[in-house]
């Protein structure tokens, strides 16, 4: 099988617009209020070509790379040992002369890094961002425990040199387990990257949604801004509700996309039922008949557990062996790439019935994506370690703040029951730890209940939804968020789009519309 080569723009559904930086000349650190309370944020601009942005961005980008110190722990003096490095680059507003109120562009995640997503690895900003970056500076930025801040968290595999996350999800595709028993190898990753950083001297207490608002806080005072407008999507929005919260004076506008609420629950039982109810919002837009496709889908979940599809990965050279419920959970991640979704009869059909003999040639992928690209796995593996690799997600990062974030949420949740009750919708959900039982063995310390509400605060937002979206960001909890932010807050749902609005699709031309919203919106909130 050939490397796929241009990437779909469902590659977002991964790698969502990360969290954006300011242009800063002179570079004078402002009164921060941290200041009183025993620290000082310094910020230092430093070549593009060092170590923390080399072979990061695009070649002759005008831009400002710096290095934001804050301490690790905010209750102790920042010395040695206590102390966070985040990397930041400001891309200066291409028009010249900027507008005064720069973007921030916040990452999805928890654990992408916000340098490489917006980025798109060195290739430059998307063209929704592009839009606000010519009249404003747009501000990215690697949070701490992401990317290559430092301490860094991403918990990387001696073996295969991915991050943990990764390889665990590699050390699944290869055996023929349960889904129970693969999903506890994900499980112990999690447990163990996070034992092996307090072992380094990690305090995993002090990664959490609160803490890094904190640190953009910082951020924006030692740069000298008053105000900034703030995009957010996914984990992102959940960094912006919480800026909204501690510090609304410093917002302009916020623009809150497929928002990942700081509500919402997260345990096997509640991800089942939301990727569930996506499916079948997916089955309805493309016109086919429910029961059918779900007759089909448990076909599909017989035929590969009783054979796996067995292949080596195109960029590990790793082995693997896909069961029924790898299926699943693969065409599930495909359905979250808005330009996928009108294919789902043909994967559908691909994965039943297609087994390169001549009486199944026309199930074959290959005329729309390619030589080799005969299945639905074909095309996974052509892009799942690209997308992944390019994010570089964090498992040390996601697991502290998820477990302080939301664990408080949740009763212990049993996976195998909810399989039990949900055998074809269980795999559904792209693989995540089973919370909150992993929490109970990281034991991070959880944040304060408030951080559960949001505020009506009087700072315009937009916040943004796709009626398909297969995430832990429902629409429905979505025009929620809204509503809690009060009239200052205008909620759009866009009727084709899955996870993350902005760019979502290069066919679809509501796209384009939704990416001008953005634009406009912010231009006059």
């Amino acid at each position: 099988m050939r490397r796929v080569g241009a990437r779909p723009s469902w590659r977002r559904l991964l790698i969502p617009p990360m969290a954006g930086l300011l242009v800063v000349t002179g570079l004078a650190a402002g009164p921060a209020a941290a200041g009183g309370r025993g620290y000082q944020p310094d910020f230092e601009v430093v070549s593009c070509d060092e170590e923390q942005f080399a072979g990061r961005l695009p070649a002759g980008v005008d831009a400002e790379c710096g290095l934001l110190t804050v301490p690790e722990d905010r209750e102790r003096p920042m010395t040695e040992g206590n102390t966070v490095v985040l990397p930041v680059v400001v891309l200066k507003a291409i028009a010249g002369d900027p507008q005064p109120d720069p973007v921030l562009l916040l990452a999805g995640g928890p654990g992408g890094s916000g340098i490489d997503g917006s980025l798109l690895s060195g290739a430059g900003l998307p063209g929704w961002a592009q839009a606000l970056n010519e009249q404003r500076d747009v501000i990215v930025l690697d949070t701490r425990g992401t990317g290559k801040a430092q301490p860094s968290l991403l918990c990387l595999d001696d073996e295969l040199g991915v991050t943990a996350w990764l390889a665990a999800i590699y050390e699944i595709f290869a055996t023929t387990d349960d889904p129970v028993t693969e999903r506890a190898v994900l499980d112990q990753a999690y447990v163990d990257c996070a034992a092996d950083l307090r072992e380094q001297g990690v305090d995993l207490d002090q990664y959490d949604t609160p803490t890094i608002a904190e640190d953009l806080g910082d951020l924006r005072k030692a740069l000298g801004i008053n105000k900034w407008n703030v995009y957010g999507v996914s984990a992102g929005a959940t960094g912006t509700l919480e800026l909204l919260r501690q510090q609304p004076g410093g917002q302009r506008s916020v623009v809150l996309d497929s928002p990942y609420a700081p509500f919402i629950e997260i345990d096997p039982a509640s991800l089942t039922a939301y990727s569930k109810a996506a499916f079948h919002a997916v089955i309805e837009a493309v016109g086919l008949d429910q029961g059918e496709v779900e007759a089909s889908l448990a076909a599909i979940q017989d035929r590969y557990d009783s054979i796996p599809y067995s292949a080596t990965d195109p960029y590990l050279g790793v082995e693997v062996n896909f069961t029924g419920g790898d299926a699943i959970m693969i065409l599930a991640w495909m359905m979250g790439g808005a330009d996928l979704v009108p294919l789902l009869e043909l994967f559908l059909a691909n994965l039943q019935y297609y087994d390169g003999t001549d009486a199944t040639a026309g199930l074959s992928l290959e005329p729309y994506f390619g030589a080799g690209v005969e299945t639905v796995f074909d095309l996974f593996l052509g892009y799942f370690y690209p997308v992944m690799s390019a994010i570089g997600w964090s498992t040390g990062h996601f697991i502290a703040v998820e477990c302080a974030d939301r664990s408080q949420l949740l009763d212990p949740a049993d996976y195998g029951t909810v399989l039990a009750a949900e055998p074809v919708y269980g795999n559904a959900w792209f693989p995540l730890p089973t919370m909150p039982n992993v929490c109970e063995q990281v034991d991070v310390e959880p944040v304060p209940t408030r951080t559960y509400k949001v505020h009506q605060v009087g700072v315009p937002s937009l916040v943004l939804a796709g009626s398909l979206d297969p995430q832990r960001t429902p629409p429905a909890v979505t025009a929620q968020v809204s509503e809690m932010l009060g009239p200052w807050s205008q909620f759009v749902e866009f009727p084709r789009a899955t996870h993350g609005i902005a760019g979502y699709s290069d066919l679809d031309p509501v796209s384009q519309c939704a990416d001008q919203m953005i634009a406009d919106f912010i231009d006059a909130p």
